[in-house]
């Protein structure tokens, strides 16, 4: 049974019993529903009912609530006619039992509530009201005393729970919505379940979620402009001063009660909290406070009131613990595009009062779920590694309240000690040791010590596995052991079977873990779904800013930027890396992705030229002590190649590329690895590097690896139709930046083999795709980069020999002798990757055109 289901028979008793009751909630908690349920379980037992609603409109109109409820005598609205309403009232509900119901008591106008208070007294009859639950102080005021309610009982109505506000809003929309769409709906709602739906509707008619086959899905952040309406409404009873003091605790974000004081009395924190628009955390010695809904944040956050917003500055001033950085209000920055030190302030506030709640927690109950919590929040810390050691070893011995609570504690200690410690296969063998002792129990940690193994040591042992369709299993451990199968046969290029275990797992459990969903993001990448891949990744990462979710950013920028990569929107990639390197500490853990960004950090920067960011940012990865991971982007060895490639000494990249790509391949990375291969053959394009290379590269049959190992037998077979097609392939699964290149190829190979009827059809076709795709800004530039390191000479005569100059005619003009200016310009052609002067002059528009 529901809680409301619960609530409700609980509340149907009290009534039975003669009591009035008083049903209150906030906004869009479902009163109204709730008092129809009511309704239908005391007609179910044979009682009279009457139902009166009070309206906002009307409330000055005397008994206008009655006569809208079929009370004829109240028709005539006039003082003298109050006694006939009340006998009219009393015939109504006689002979009883009987209720009279009251929906939007403080809406009602005064005179209908003295004939119903009247009619109850007279024949017993209970009454059963609804208000708003910070209703009773403002109506108290306004004309209707508090004590003219009499005797009742206060039913308040508590948020919906997750699976009762997913049942409400399957109801609603006809079919099932997404987990990721549903967590967002829940968190933004705060569980309210009208205003869930009001959010669910605005979304639903603004296209921001969609009815797909199955479900709804979103497509990102769910606020629409249309839910300020929502929002005013909640907002409709506060005086001027209330909803500035709301605004300025949304812009401040979760903060200790003292901090307000300067800026807020506590009068005002009490009618916020009486009117349910903020909330209170106790953690540790302090009192956080935070406005709730998080629909009201976003709505202040929209807010583009300039003026109103420089006044909340100065007061914003005003609280700052001496020594932090006042975050910047500036609308222009845009409702999601706040400053970055306000964003990481908030993002960083969070996670600390996650830790201090965490802490208190462990304190009062001292059990496993609340070792594990304690654990997890401070390794999410970033604190230096002896404060997490201590707090493992303050929780080591904690009682087992909760059995997958204790097989997680270990695996969080058997994760921190590969990851801080570089007990990698220590770690492992503690794990598969530590199974053994957990019975039917002991599969999870089976399938962490794979995961650790295949990421850190390389080709996790599948044959440790527990069987994961063993229904005899607890349902944790098939569902560990499916999202791990998943995981090591997406890394080889099993995209089949990688998708069929993601699919049991969620079957399993409707909980889709972040792993799961970056897995599957992925599978669609490596199955050359660029586009499909992109916006599995925009949605998360859109989600996680909402959210606040620091680690979700993190994976989820990681992937972001791993589909822009394919898609030549490198400017697209700056954005989300300078984003997510603006979090700072707290790092994730596992750090693949923040060592995987500085990866893809370098190669951009080594692309365009600057070697000293690229070198740094190649650095800050290797200061991580990671190897090369198992999926396409998490190896540092691309960002090393990059640079080599970009200082000119080509074969030396390509043979690093292979190098990493044959460990990788001897680690099981499959996938990695063939991509690897596949770099190392787009700089050295000859049949001799293909022939080497091919029969591990083929082996991958994934598409994104066939449609570039495509291309590049083409190219280098010289076959311009099969090339031109090879680009229409990468164009169609969103490889833009590789298609452009493609093209290109095809339009020359075509003008050297002199069907130039065909290279003139080729060349307008990719004028009108560079048309098609602007906005965009789609680069093409990879291991071959626009920008190398060519000395004044070099590229003074290489300049010459583009237009086209033959070696006597640049040494005529520059006075040098033959010899040097052949020394020179086979330096420079080495460098930029030519090996015609025509590529020489194809190099050198490009790096003109890019400024």
């Amino acid at each position: 049974m529901s809680t409301r289901e619960q609530l409700t028979t609980r509340t149907v008793s009290l009534i039975l019993g003669g009591n009035s009751i008083e049903i209150t909630g906030d906004r869009g908690s479902g009163r109204t529903h709730f008092l129809a349920q009511i309704q239908r379980e005391l007609l179910n037992r044979e009682w009279r009912t009457l139902l009166v609603r009070g309206v906002e409109p009307l409330r000055s109109a005397p008994l206008s609530s009655l006569a809208l409820a079929g009370i004829a005598t109240a028709r005539e609205a006039r003082a003298s006619s109050v006694a006939a309403v009340v006998e009219e009232l009393i015939e109504k509900l006689s002979p009883g039992p009987a209720a009279l119901l009251v929906d939007d008591w403080h809406e009602l106008d005064e005179i209908s509530w003295g004939a119903v208070a009247a009619a109850s007294s007279a024949t017993g009859a209970p009454i059963i009201l609804v208000r708003p639950r910070e209703s009773l102080s403002l109506r108290a005021s306004d004309g209707i005393a508090s004590h003219n309610l009499g005797r009742r009982l206060e039913v308040p109505l508590p948020p919906l729970r997750f699976d009762e506000f997913e049942r409400a809003l399957v109801a609603h929309g006809g079919q099932r919505v997404d987990p990721s769409s549903l967590s967002q709906l829940f968190a933004l709602s705060a569980g309210n379940i009208g205003i869930g739906m009001a959010i669910f509707d605005a979304a639903a008619a603004e296209g921001k979620i969609e009815r797909t086959d199955a479900q709804w899905v979103a497509s990102g952040d769910l606020w629409c402009e249309s839910l300020g309406l929502v929002v005013e409404g909640m907002l409709s009873t506060l005086d001027a001063s209330l909803v500035e003091a709301l605004e300025l605790v949304a812009f401040v974000g979760t903060v200790d009660v003292d901090a307000l004081r300067p800026a807020l009395d506590g009068r005002t924190f009490e009618q916020l909290e009486a009117r349910g628009l903020i909330a209170t955390v106790p953690s540790g010695q302090r009192l956080l406070v935070t406005v709730v809904p998080p629909l009201v944040v976003e709505y202040f956050r929209a807010s583009p009131r300039m003026i109103r917003r420089m006044r909340l500055l100065d007061q914003v001033k005003q609280i700052q613990p001496t020594g932090q950085t006042v975050p910047s209000l500036d609308p222009a920055l845009g409702r999601r595009d706040v400053h970055a030190a306000q964003f990481v302030r908030v993002v960083h506030d969070r996670l600390r009062v996650r830790h201090l709640v965490a802490q208190k927690e462990w304190a009062l109950n001292p059990q496993a779920s609340a070792a594990v919590a304690y654990a997890e929040a401070t390794i999410r810390m970033a604190l230096p590694d002896s404060v997490v050691d201590a707090v493992l070893t303050e929780t080591a011995n904690a009682p087992v309240d909760n059995v997958e609570a204790g097989i997680e504690w270990i695996c969080l200690k058997a994760e921190h000690r590969a990851f801080h410690h570089d007990e990698a296969l220590n770690s492992v063998q503690a794990l598969r040791a530590a199974a053994a002792a957990h019975g039917r129990h002991g599969g999870t940690l089976l399938a962490k010590a794979v995961q650790l193994e295949h990421g850190l040591l390389g080709n996790g042992d599948l044959t440790t596995l527990v069987d994961p369709d063993d229904e005899e299993l607890p349902l944790s451990v098939r569902v560990a052991t499916h999202r791990t199968l998943a995981l090591v046969h997406s890394s080889r290029g099993n995209l089949d079977a990688s998708t069929r275990h993601l699919e049991v797992a969620e079957e399993l459990d409707a909980t889709v873990s972040l792993a799961d969903e970056i897995v599957a993001g992925m599978n669609h990448l490596l199955s050359g779904a660029v586009q499909d891949a992109t916006t599995i990744a925009a949605r998360g990462w859109d989600i996680a800013r909402a959210q606040l979710e620091p680690e979700r950013m993190r994976a989820f920028g990681f992937l972001l930027s791993m589909c822009g990569m394919f898609a030549g929107r490198y400017s697209d990639v700056d954005e989300i890396i300078e984003r997510v390197k603006a979090l700072g500490d707290p790092v994730s853990v596992p750090p693949f992705a923040d060592r995987d960004l500085s990866v893809i950090a370098s190669v951009l920067a080594s692309r365009r030229g600057h070697r000293r960011a690229a070198e740094r940012l190649l650095d800050e990865a290797e200061r991580f002590g990671l190897p090369d991971g198992p999926f396409p982007g998490s190896n540092p060895s691309w960002a090393s190649a990059q640079l080599i490639a970009g200082a000119g000494n080509h074969e030396q990249a390509v043979t690093h590329l292979v190098q990493a790509a044959d460990a990788l391949w001897d680690r099981g990375a499959l996938a990695a690895a063939a991509l690897g291969y596949l770099a190392a053959l787009e700089i050295d394009p000859t049949p001799h590097r293909l022939t080497a290379l091919q029969p591990r590269i083929a082996a991958v049959a994934i598409p994104l690896v066939l449609d570039q190992l495509g291309y590049l037998t083409a190219l280098i077979q010289r076959d311009a139709e099969e090339v031109a097609a090879s680009a229409a392939t990468l164009e169609t699964s969103g490889r833009y930046g590789l298609a452009l290149t493609a093209y290109r190829e095809a339009i020359r190979l075509h003008a050297d083999q002199g069907t130039r009827d065909r290279a003139a059809q080729l060349e307008q076709y990719l004028k009108q795709l560079e048309l098609n795709l602007k906005p965009q800004r789609i680069e093409s530039v990879r291991f071959r980069p626009d920008f190398v390191e060519l000395t004044d000479r070099e590229e003074q005569i290489a300049r010459l020999a583009a237009a086209a100059l033959s070696n006597q005619q640049i040494a005529t003009e520059l006075v040098l002798s033959v010899r040097t200016v052949e020394s020179h310009l086979h330096r420079a052609m080495r460098k930029c990757g030519a090996q015609r002067r025509g590529e020489l002059a194809e190099f050198f528009d490009r790096h003109d055109r890019k400024g």
